[in-house]
């Protein structure tokens, strides 16, 4: 309870697509695990993330799909700033999370991604990272 006010009100949560936004992942016949570990770490959006999750009141979810995640991935992801991970089986169920607000904002690269979620929260990173105007990029 802050200054009287017993409302619970939560932060913002900003959901962060793993597949094609943070990593930019290399087809192969590797299992996932494998392939994560070589892909490419998208320097500016792991920026973005870093900046929300030690910069702001924000918070990060890694969403990512149920079928890519196991313990490996999990320890794998374990080394970037994150509050929670969240596997999804579909972007029905992330569609559902913007509309309950368990998520406030979805970030993907993935055109048909993100219009398949058919939301107006559903946004690309270069909009995102418009839209909270960062004065500086963050080095840790």
């Amino acid at each position: 309870m802050l200054h009287g006010d017993i409302s619970n009100t939560t932060p913002f949560v900003i959901g962060v697509r793993c597949e094609g936004t943070l990593f930019n992942i290399h087809n192969s016949l590797l299992p996932f695990h494998m392939r994560l570990k070589r892909a490419e770490i998208n320097k500016d959006v792991l920026q973005l993330v870093k900046y929300i999750y030690w910069e702001t009141e924000m918070t990060v979810a890694l969403i990512i799909d149920n079928k890519h995640y196991d313990k490996k991935v999990e320890k794998f992801l374990l080394d970037f700033p994150f509050g929670q991970i969240c596997n999804v089986r579909s972007t029905n169920e992330i569609t559902m999370l913007l509309n309950i607000g368990q998520l406030s904002y979805y970030v993907s690269n993935d055109t048909i991604d993100r219009q398949s979620v058919n939301s107006k929260f559903a946004v690309d990173f270069h909009t995102f990272d418009g839209m909270i105007r960062r004065k500086y990029k963050v080095e840790r």
